[in-house]
């Protein structure tokens, strides 16, 4: 893997909604940077607790597109379904919403809140985080590399439609909470 931005999948397109995704040229480098940054925060965690969301976000909930991450880190809001289960949600514009459920080892740093809101010292402090782990990104940006290297970790761990529904390949639409939590089948059991 050289300085700079790295090729961690390749997807192609098969006509009409088609598509294959498989590991890139820079797959395994990609991925372990990755695993250098789940030991980060799980090792030694930003002291800032909104820095440590937004990294958890990458390593545990997953959501890898930097549009997703940017508008859920800001204006995301955090619901408890029937069986306990919290997840977060936020709009993507159009009628469209995402959704992740929130995992147990992230729920303290979301516990009480029922938004989230992140402030520009988070980001930073999360750079410095991805940079210290990753000294061969040069200059370019420190969540580009870290979302291409969490797609990486990602893809042999998701079905391949949630994994290209979380990468923002392939939409899909979730069911609005609301009606979620109406329906007589807990459908994020705990």
């Amino acid at each position: 893997m050289s300085a700079g931005r790295f090729t961690a999948l390749s997807v192609c397109k098969r006509g009409g909604f088609g598509f294959e995704i498989d590991e890139g040229p820079d797959w395994a480098a990609a991925n372990a940077l990755h695993i250098r940054l789940l030991d980060a925060v799980d090792c030694r965690p930003p002291e800032r607790p909104g820095a440590q969301r937004l990294l958890r976000m990458l390593t545990d909930l997953p959501i890898l597109s930097l549009p997703d991450l940017r508008v859920s880190s800001d204006a995301g809001v955090i619901a408890e379904m029937p069986s306990g289960t919290l997840v977060l949600e936020w709009a993507r514009g159009h009628g469209w919403i995402d959704r992740r459920v929130i995992p147990e080892k992230v729920r303290p740093l979301v516990e009480g809140e029922r938004a989230i809101k992140t402030a520009g010292a988070d980001w930073s402090a999360a750079a410095r985080v991805i940079r210290s782990v990753d000294p061969q990104g040069g200059g370019e940006s420190p969540w580009v590399r870290a979302i291409e290297a969490a797609r990486a970790w990602w893809l042999d761990r998701l079905p391949r439609a949630a994994f290209a529904h979380c990468a923002d390949l392939r939409r899909l639409q979730p069911l609005p909470l609301a009606q979620l939590q109406q329906c007589p089948v807990d459908l994020y059991p705990s």
